[in-house]
């Protein structure tokens, strides 16, 4: 469903601002999250959404995301130390794939969440953003 909606400008707008809650279920975050949201958290995740916009030109990105295997030997070919987000409840990309990105990717860290679905970034700005800067700060003299 969410691939056939970033193929049309309209009708993804339309769904984003009429349907906001069921809308964030749809990209990855079940009710449970949904719920928590503060105010400040919750206007986060709509700005986001509206970026969105015109979702046709993220479409075949939004295909290759939800068809596409992952890359395997490809992404163990990133030389770039990397550090990976991921809730385990999210619902629109796989935990497994998070855990499959870390153990191949040679010099990366998956930092983790028990919920947050994919809209993960939302809930724990504060977590990410010092995970962050703790991971520049600490590969800074490696560049």
């Amino acid at each position: 469903m969410l691939t056939g909606i970033f193929n049309f400008d309209l009708p993804y707008w339309v769904i984003s601002k009429l349907f906001k809650t069921q809308f964030m279920r749809l990209i990855g975050a079940d009710d449970a999250v949904v719920a928590v949201l503060t105010t400040t958290q919750r206007s986060l995740v709509e700005r986001l959404i509206d970026y969105m916009n015109p979702a046709s030109l993220r479409s075949p990105g939004v295909t290759f995301d939800n068809e596409t295997t992952l890359p395997g030997t490809r992404i163990a070919a990133v030389k770039a130390p990397t550090l990976i987000f991921h809730a385990t409840d999210d619902t629109l990309q796989l935990y497994q794939n998070a855990e499959f990105a870390a153990s191949t990717i040679p010099n990366s860290r998956l930092v983790s969440f028990d919920r947050g679905g994919h809209i993960v970034m939302a809930l724990e700005q504060s977590s990410i953003s010092a995970a962050v800067k703790e991971h520049i700060l600490s590969h800074v003299r490696e560049y």
